[in-house]
């Protein structure tokens, strides 16, 4: 029973995020990179135009949305702390 709890825990993040909630978040983030970016081209003394996501120079750039890395990126989460939460037990049963 136990077994099976763990692999159900661990498999349960790895359940596709729906696109709604994913926009939620990702969306604030675009926002935050978007301001980042057009202040340090304007400290580099580059002028800027933004606009939502758009950062206009002489060309325009727009910030886009990467689901696959926030996916990879929660993914790397879940290993991690899997990770620590279940090597002291390897260590421990290689050891004995």
């Amino acid at each position: 029973m136990a077994l099976l709890m763990t692999i159900g825990a661990f498999l349960t993040p790895m359940i596709p995020i729906p696109s709604r909630i994913v926009d939620q978040v990702v969306q604030p983030l675009q926002l935050i990179a978007t301001k980042i970016a057009a202040l340090l081209l304007h400290a580099a003394g580059v002028p800027v135009l933004v606009s939502g996501n758009s950062i206009t120079l002489n060309a325009a750039l727009d910030v886009i949305i990467l689901d696959v890395r926030i996916s990879s990126l929660l993914t790397l989460v879940i290993l991690a702390i899997s990770r620590k939460q279940y090597a002291p037990r390897l260590k421990c049963a290689a050891g004995s």
